[in-house]
């Protein structure tokens, strides 16, 4: 069996050619294309049959073949059938190429000088659209009058001659001579076909330029008001630029431009770029995360213990004896957190774990910035996660008299709250629409290399709309072909035949790396190619750099356009699409680097595709419960680190499957209820709370009963219903006391007891929140006691005994400190600092209030800011 794609032999039962990476049940589909119809029949093969022994005339034919098939697969061709004396050969499909018909006509040329005596051939050529697929019982080939009519002109031509259609000889380059063969009423046909004889071939014509050599141009404006704030920026100003545009408009082009004047001028401003994805192909972090694994030289994909090392080796390496042991650790556990990996903020409830992360980020721009200017550049903001825009926002406005500047793209939507209001930062929202027609004209002729006539110009123009990747695209085509007269009209149709076109270990990196997503690592690509038995070379990367399709930084690569990566991935066939999704997540799963979202996705998408398009080779049939299994870890995994929208799209993810166990089913509900009610979507919560609840009284679920009335009671308190959060808590704890179930017991606890303390009674808070606090200590948990010693603290504030609130607060405090969660601590000084006011010790009252206001808005907790601000007029 051989490789539609690249015709290597490959081994039986194959999914994928271990060549080229094609999947090798896509070829079954059927699909329209447009193809150039190859129909060459040898002259005097009867004549030769009757003369010459059939034993001699079988091995002649044979090595004649053999150099016939050889010729058209030189040219990226596809033998579609041999009859007999004919060879029938397909050029655009099962690839494209932007000039399949050119190739056509030049392998038609290559078969005739090959040919010897005693053998002649006629060489029929014509192009139009086909059926391509497989009929039952027999391989890949093509269906449609396009074959017949190559026929037809196989038959008009002389021996020794190419004869084309009018269809294919539009489509050929001065490169290729014709002449004109007269007008023919083919047979079958109802009206007359022009028809061109070949006579030979020109000189080729020059090489596309490189993309990385296209000039930059236009945005005179733009520019201006850019590099006015990076000058305010250096000095000391802090600032946020948002940048708009449609895919392909040149928004990360003019970013970089003026990154790079910008540099240029002040050698000293450091960068640190990021971009976004989809938000169901990685962690909400991984912008930021990949930034800083980036400035540090660090390979995300290497095990947290050697990352560990690393960042710490490298921080301290950058900073010295500047930063204190504590600092640099909880640095470097940050970083790990936001790569994925198993960290110390594990420990941490999700609140107190998502505040770290942003207090780090923070902290680490605002120690760079005291240093020396810095550009954080964050793409394609508009998949970024709401809690990464509120990071940004937070350092944005926390260090606004620092020189940073945050600069993002995206592109336009109304879903996109960005750029925020700020009240110290200055906010620059940057529009970038089409090029203006004599900046197009200027970017075609250094593309055309030369002069460029009024009309061409116009043309170019008015098919690009003034976008810069349409109009370089076109550009490009143009050097290739000559000719501005037949210029695609689609963008994706145009680069869907540069994808087509380009070499198959090239494609299948590009393959790959749409399925992995907009970014990642070069190790990724690598992993991924040996996993689907591929080559993988530097070479075919840097080849691809060059041709303007990925670009590199670093450790990592990066779509060069969203444009590409869609094209890629969309040419893709659905079935390929759910074997290299399925063949990713197979990767993952041997490998404990690679994290749990990304796994979660992949093998996600497998299972929808698998659940549209039917059982697929290749693809386990137990996809969608595998599926199902790790969306519900991964949702799980990101309540605890606090990317409470993530989950709640895991979770729904993975019940839209709609193969879950009952079970699974209700957990999964349980899951998304506590990200609602953590994102303050009671309505949606208490629906799936009490889904969950029908839903285990009527199998006799008590654990999920138990964990649906705790939230529904948790729905009620915040409501401020207080009848049903005390009714629906107190059967949750009933429950659990049954269940001997100590864990789920102090939860339901903890819940009860703080809805008693605001508008309950003291005692019972008191007496339940005792309880809990037993729970707690007897299992060695000492961040939930020391969450019940805070709301216990509350409890001896409100009866008035400030001495037992002070106690119970700096026993919280101490214990949140010795488990690295900030945000535990500033809570509980927080509450302290209102303490030792009313304790009339005025001046401890106001430097802590001072400390957790500087605190608190390292991670922009705007509330409890304002509350510290209060206490501090108070005071003075």
């Amino acid at each position: 069996m051989a490789c539609p794609s690249c015709h290597l032999p490959v081994p039986d039962g194959a999914s994928f050619c271990p060549a080229c990476g094609h999947a090798l049940g896509s070829a079954g589909s059927e699909e329209r294309r447009v193809v150039t119809v190859v129909f060459a029949d040898l002259v005097g093969y009867t004549s030769l049959v009757e003369e010459m022994d059939p034993e001699q005339v079988k091995r002649m034919v044979d090595q004649c073949f053999a150099r016939l098939v050889a010729d058209v697969e030189v040219f990226g061709g596809r033998v579609d059938k041999l009859l007999g004396d004919a060879v029938v050969a397909l050029f655009g499909a099962p690839v494209a190429h932007e000039d399949d018909a050119e190739r056509a006509v030049r392998a038609s040329l290559r078969m005739q000088s090959h040919l010897a005596e005693p053998f002649q051939m006629r060489v029929g050529v014509n192009t139009g659209e086909v059926v391509v697929g497989t009929l039952a019982g027999t391989d890949y080939t093509a269906m449609g009058d396009v074959v017949n009519t190559a026929a037809r002109l196989q038959a008009l031509a002389d021996p020794g001659t190419v004869l084309v259609g009018d269809a294919t000889a539009a489509l050929l380059s001065a490169a290729i001579t014709r002449e004109p063969h007269g007008v023919t009423q083919l047979r079958g046909r109802s009206r007359a076909e022009a028809v061109w004889r070949v006579t030979g071939t020109v000189l080729p014509t020059p090489a596309k330029p490189s993309r990385q050599a296209v000039p930059f141009v236009g945005r005179a404006h733009q520019c201006q008001m850019l590099n006015a704030v990076t000058e305010m920026v250096v000095a000391g100003r802090g600032a946020i630029v948002s940048v708009v545009g449609e895919p392909g408009i040149g928004k990360t082009r003019f970013v970089e431009e003026a990154i790079v004047a910008a540099r240029t001028e002040h050698p000293e401003i450091a960068l640190r770029r990021g971009a976004c994805a989809p938000y169901d192909e990685t962690n909400i972090w991984s912008p930021i995360a990949r930034a800083a694994a980036d400035a540090a030289d660090i390979d995300p994909y290497l095990s947290p213990d050697i990352i560990r090392t690393r960042a710490m080796h490298h921080a301290t390496a950058m900073w010295g004896t500047e930063r204190v042991e504590p600092e640099l650790t909880a640095a470097v556990e940050a970083l790990l957190h936001m790569l994925g990996h198993p960290s110390a903020l594990d420990r941490l409830d999700p609140h107190a774990a998502r505040d770290e992360v942003v207090r780090n980020i923070v902290a680490e721009l605002g120690r760079h910035a005291r240093s020396h200017p810095v550009i954080l550049w964050i793409d394609d903001v508009q998949w970024a996660d709401p809690a990464l825009l509120d990071a940004l926002r937070v350092a944005a406005q926390s260090l606004a008299d620092l020189p940073l500047l945050i600069i993002t793209a995206h592109r336009p939507d109304r879903d996109v709250i960005w750029p925020p209001l700020l009240e110290r930062a200055l906010l620059l929202r940057l529009p970038i629409g089409p090029l203006t027609r004599e900046a197009a004209r200027n970017l075609s002729a250094s593309i055309l290399g030369g002069d460029l006539d009024d009309e061409a110009a116009e043309r170019l123009y008015d098919r690009s709309g003034g976008s810069p990747l349409f109009l370089t695209e076109l550009g490009a085509m143009t050097v290739s072909d000559g000719d501005t007269t037949a210029l695609p009209g689609s963008l994706r149709a145009l680069i869907a035949a540069r994808l087509d076109g380009l070499p198959p270990s090239q494609r299948a990196i590009i393959d790959n790396a749409a399925v992995l997503g907009v970014s990642g690592t070069e190790g990724g690509l690598y992993r991924f190619a040996r996993e689907m038995g591929q080559r993988f070379s530097p070479g075919d990367l840097s080849e691809l750099v060059a041709d303007g399709f990925l670009e590199l930084s670093g450790l990592g690569w990066r779509f060069r356009s969203d444009v590409v990566r869609d094209v890629a991935y969309e040419t893709l066939t659905k079935q390929v699409r759910a074997q290299r999704h399925a063949g990713v997540a197979s990767v993952m799963e041997k490998d404990p680097r690679l994290t749990l979202d990304e796994r979660a996705h992949h093998m996600a998408t497998a299972a929808e595709l698998v659940i549209e398009m039917g059982s697929i080779s290749g693809v386990s049939r137990s996809i969608g419960p595998k599926a199902v299994s790790t969306l519900a870890e991964a949702a799980q995994r990101s309540l605890e680190t606090g990317s409470f929208g993530h989950a709640e799209r895991q979770a729904t993810r993975a019940l839209d499957l709609h193969q879950a166990t009952p079970e699974i089913e209700r957990e999964l509900q349980i899951a998304r209820a506590t990200a609602f009610a953590e994102t303050h979507r009671l309505p949606e919560a208490h629906a799936d709370a009490s889904s969950v609840l029908a839903a285990a009284l009527a199998v006799g679920d008590r654990v999920n009963e138990g964990e649906a009335r705790r939230l529904i009671g948790t729905i009620a308190q915040q409501r401020g219903d207080l009848p049903t959060a005390r009714e629906e808590l107190e059967r949750s704890v009933d429950l659990f006391r049954d269940l001997g179930d100590d864990g789920r017991l102090a939860e339901s606890l903890l819940a009860r007891g703080f809805a008693e303390v605001f508008g309950g009674s003291l005692a019972v808070a008191e007496q339940v929140l005792g309880e809990a606090d037993e729970m707690y200590r007897s299992r060695g948990d000492d961040r939930g006691s020391a969450w019940v010693g805070q709301h216990l603290a509350w409890v001896s504030f409100l009866s008035g005994d400030h001495a037992e609130a002070d106690r119970r607060l700096v026993s919280a405090a101490h214990t949140f400190e010795q488990l690295g969660d900030r945000s535990g601590v500033s809570w509980a000084h927080g509450l302290l600092a209102w303490v030792r006011y009313f304790q009339r010790r005025f001046e401890d009252a106001e430097q802590l209030a001072e400390d957790v206001r500087l605190e608190v808005r390292g991670w922009g907790d705007r509330w409890a800011s304002m509350m510290m601000q209060t206490l501090i007029a108070n005071v003075r």
